[in-house]
């Protein structure tokens, strides 16, 4: 790595993309807001830790329990936190409810989404690829190029970010030609033939077919996407509940959080199998995986092409 950048103080880029982690944090800062706490000028970052699939633990009250607010502050904040939906996260879901908050001594803000809850979630980022728009000209004192987040990443990351892109695309083209999944391409990119259509992210009881541990730190990378790309465990307070504002460069953490995907592709890659024995005795697990890589492709290609200016291949 070579050396990090500062983060400026204003967001140099929005990212716009509906992940459950940017729609939590997008809620925290309404909630935050309702209690009149003065911040400093956007982007103000919270701490939000993913302490397992679907949960997040927040320091949120701890800080401000050293201000002399303590848990009367947080019980406050949980009462506002109340009217959080699942309609934030994903519009199909209609207002259906699915957030639970808690509070934990000695201060510790819990948020937890059920599997049927993630499963809605999953959904919509299948069918919303990531996108970046460049925020207001007021709001861009610095702004750093593409190509040098791309000189910030080593090369065997960006080799590895390159050459799983390309096995998601060869392996969505297998699904698609064995009839495990109904998609086109366009210049070998893939796109789903019905965008409406509901993939079997739940087994019989209710939990989701992603359980395997492999399946599961990478599936976590994905629902903190694009908040990770910030700094570790602090993530600025999105525009919305599906656009984070991001500050340029974040080369380091950027780097952090792509060698991870990288290494978390690889052994996704070799220990959930998709085809032979899975695909014929548990067709619904073998297709719930396949749409796990319809959402990590459109994020790779999102952060080779938008973030890094590279080429995103459709074969190794």
């Amino acid at each position: 790595m070579g050396s990090v950048p500062k983060f400026p103080l204003l967001p140099t880029h929005w990212i716009d993309y509906p992940s459950p982690a940017t729609a939590l944090i997008h809620h925290l800062g309404q909630a935050i807001a309702q209690q009149q706490i003065h911040r400093p000028a956007a982007p103000w970052s919270v701490p939000i830790y993913m302490t397992d699939l679907g949960e997040w633990r927040s320091s949120l009250v701890l800080e401000r329990s050293g201000l002399g607010q303590g848990l009367s502050w947080g019980r406050q904040l949980l009462s506002d936190l109340g009217s959080f939906s699942c309609s934030q996260v994903n519009s199909t879901a209609q207002g259906a409810g699915g957030w639970t908050f808690w509070l934990q001594s000695p201060g510790w803000l819990h948020a937890r989404l059920p599997p049927w809850a993630l499963a809605l979630c999953l959904q919509g980022l299948m069918r919303t690829p990531p996108q970046l728009r460049p925020a207001p000209a007021q709001n861009r004192p610095c702004l750093e190029s593409s190509h040098s987040n791309r000189t910030e990443i080593e090369a065997a990351v960006l080799d590895g970010l390159q050459y799983a892109h390309a096995r998601c695309c060869h392996l969505l083209h297998l699904g698609a030609e064995t009839g495990l999944i109904a998609l086109a391409f366009q210049d070998g990119y893939p796109l789903l033939l019905d965008p409406l259509a509901q993939l079997p992210w739940l087994d019989a009881n209710q939990q989701l077919w992603c359980s395997h541990p492999a399946e599961v730190a990478l599936l976590r990378s994905l629902l903190q996407f694009p908040a990770s790309l910030q700094r570790q465990n602090r993530y600025y307070l999105p525009i919305s509940s599906t656009q984070i504002a991001l500050c340029s460069p974040p080369a380091q953490y950027l780097g952090q959080y792509l060698g991870n995907l990288v290494e978390q592709f690889a052994q996704f890659h070799r220990l959930c199998n998709i085809f032979g024995e899975v695909k014929h005795q548990h067709p619904n697990q073998a297709t719930a995986r396949l749409g796990l890589l319809l959402i990590l492709q459109p994020v790779l290609a999102f952060v080779l092409r938008s973030l890094l200016a590279a080429e995103a291949p459709t074969e190794a």
